[in-house]
């Protein structure tokens, strides 16, 4: 089994900057004519989750910043969805109850802000949690069913590899 590498420094937070700013680089209009752009951004990203991958702290060392970057990526898909029904509501309560004119944008940022991280943690506590949950014990009694059902009891969980006969010219 391979090893993980081994951080062999901490990164201060000039190598940081300056990784963010060679990421907004790449991001940036500047090379909208370069043919490999996007190509470049994928394989930035996938060597990213590589390294995200060995949960070893390789990219933000632990502290307050990685726990508030943790619960926002834990409910990422429920900030996605909540989001825009948050702020269209917000302007027609605007409209309803003030003036005639909508309420800019920046006067809705905070209560915005407060109505998307309330539902996004109740709609993460109190819905996927428990449909993860339940979905975790499904499987595992379809698990257990199958295993009773089609092999026999003294069949170990994983089965041999067939070897060199099973395999093609």
């Amino acid at each position: 089994m391979p090893t993980r590498p081994e951080p062999r420094h901490r990164r201060t937070a000039r190598n940081r900057g300056i990784e963010c700013l060679l990421l907004a680089w790449l991001a940036s209009g500047e090379l909208q004519p370069w043919r490999f752009r996007i190509n470049a951004i994928a394989a930035v990203a996938a060597i990213l989750v590589w390294l995200a991958s060995y949960d070893n702290d390789y990219l933000l060392p632990e502290g307050y910043f990685k726990r508030v970057l943790v619960w926002v990526g834990a409910r990422s898909y429920a900030i996605c969805l909540i989001h825009i029904p948050v702020y269209f509501l917000l302007r027609e309560l605007g409209f309803r109850l003030g003036t005639l004119a909508p309420l800019p944008a920046w006067l809705l940022a905070a209560p915005a802000i407060g109505l998307i991280v309330l539902l996004a943690d109740l709609n993460c506590r109190h819905l996927e949690q428990p449909l993860r949950e339940r979905g975790r014990r499904w499987a595992g009694g379809f698990e257990r069913r199958w295993k009773d059902r089609w092999l026999p009891a003294d069949t170990p969980a994983l089965l041999p590899s067939p070897g060199p006969a099973c395999e093609g010219p």
